[in-house]
């Protein structure tokens, strides 16, 4: 069984809405009834709910529900800290530069990103899961159509669905590359976040990280930041310039 055939569509009424037509058409993945869901047998379940598209696993050990949502209220107290102050800002040298063309490589749920653009970045986005993409334009979606901070917010931030190490990409176009690799699944995951548990058992961590270190090198005009976990070895052999720890992750910075 391939890795769509273990993700359906829960639809809300007996016929497909347009929205839901849409999706299940762009990620060619199945949709069912939800008088179904207790024996439908998929991993993972979609579904349009108030607050946007939301995705839940169907393993016993599952957190609730995952949903993209530029508008939560963490996500709004951190956007309004000094990104500047923390280690990722330092990491990111908004201090010397002013304003950075900042590629997010490895998009994720966009939180990175969103953190960036709000310290006034513009921010382009790759993401090649097309599940974890669908999840991270809905949001950005919504908060698009939103009055005020978070609608700017978003207006720099630009999202595409493609793999860094085979993306057609401006060799000339970014001051930063920023990776943020998959840290290894733990035990403990789905106790510790639901978009990282979620996003560990979803997403195959196939990604060469030397190869990816490489091409971010080849393509940053000024530095390369990797979040890594704290204690994680370098990428490869080539050693940081400087490296901003904190509790839980750190910060390795490659210089252009």
């Amino acid at each position: 069984m391939s890795a769509w055939q273990h993700v359906a569509l829960m639809q809300q009424a007996d016929t497909l809405s347009a929205q839901e037509s849409n999706l299940v058409n762009s990620l060619a993945i199945s949709h069912i009834p939800v008088q179904q869901l207790q024996s439908c047998g998929f991993r993972f379940i979609l579904r349009y709910e108030k607050q946007g598209l939301t995705l839940y696993s169907t393993h016993a050990d599952a957190p609730g529900g995952l949903c993209v949502d530029f508008a939560s209220r963490d996500l709004q107290r951190r956007r309004k800290e000094s990104l500047k102050a923390q280690n990722l800002g330092k990491a990111l040298g908004l201090k010397s530069l002013r304003y950075p063309v900042i590629l997010d490589a490895t998009a994720g749920l966009g939180t990175d990103s969103f953190l960036f653009s709000a310290a006034g970045c513009q921010v382009v986005m790759l993401e090649r899961n097309p599940l974890v993409h669908a999840l991270l334009a809905d949001g950005l979606d919504r908060a698009a159509n939103t009055d005020g901070v978070l609608r700017d917010i978003t207006e720099r931030m630009r999202l595409q669905q493609e793999d860094f190490l085979h993306a057609r990409l401006d060799t000339d176009a970014f001051d930063v590359v920023y990776l943020d690799p998959m840290f290894p699944a733990k035990k403990k995951s789905a106790k510790s976040g639901k978009g990282m548990f979620l996003l560990q058992q979803l997403v195959a961590d196939s990604a060469d990280e030397i190869m990816m270190l490489q091409r971010a090198m080849q393509l940053a005009r000024k530095r390369v930041v990797v979040k890594r976990a704290k204690l994680s070895p370098t990428i490869g052999e080539l050693r940081p310039d400087i490296s901003f720890i904190g509790s839980s992750n750190r910060f390795d910075v490659y210089l252009s």
